[in-house]
């Protein structure tokens, strides 16, 4: 099963919380504007493949965690151990 683009909006955002990035600090990191992150974020507007990888990039993250079916809690974790075992939490 594919995940909804809902899902992959609200992982956009739990990563940048995850990351304990405000949405212009995540702006800033990802070299996009914040209104455009938001509205991601928000589902106002769906970026492009390309913008979602440059995301991914940005966040230190593979875009097959943001549209794997995996559960998202899953996804925290392992981006907070990462932070841990680089000295970032």
């Amino acid at each position: 099963m594919n995940p909804t683009y809902k899902t992959v909006r609200k992982r956009l955002r739990a990563v940048r919380k995850a990351k304990d990035l405000t949405l212009a600090e995540a702006s800033r990191v990802a070299r996009i504007s914040a209104v455009t992150l938001g509205s991601w974020e928000r589902g106002d507007r769906k970026p492009t493949l390309e913008n979602l990888i440059h995301l991914c990039n940005r966040y230190e993250i593979s875009i097959e965690s943001l549209v794997k079916e995996e559960e998202p809690t899953q996804l925290l974790m392992k981006i907070y151990h990462k932070q841990l075992t680089q000295g970032r939490a």
